[in-house]
């Protein structure tokens, strides 16, 4: 009988979403890992203190982090909760 093995990695959709999460944790890490507010551990979103429109809100999973990076390298990120971040719109 003739070997058919599995593939050998998950589909790639499923890797980057995966590596995406984990690069998304990462990030929160090394911001301090809660609300720059109110100190909430839950619900934590990424936001520029220097906001730069909504485009990458659009963007795929990867290329998203990939925006996040830079903004953090630039000392352009903090880290709110969802109430704190939907608080802070007029």
């Amino acid at each position: 009988p003739r070997y058919l093995p599995g593939p050998p990695f998950p589909p790639m959709s499923k890797r980057q979403k995966n590596w995406a999460r984990r690069a998304r944790e990462a990030i929160i890490h090394d911001l301090g890992g809660c609300c720059d507010n109110c100190g909430d551990v839950t619900n934590l979103t990424l936001d520029c203190l220097r906001p730069k429109g909504s485009m990458h809100h659009r963007l795929d999973t990867s290329a998203r982090i990939g925006f996040y990076r830079a903004q953090m390298k630039q000392d352009n990120l903090r880290i709110l909760c969802r109430t704190c971040n939907a608080s802070k719109s007029g």
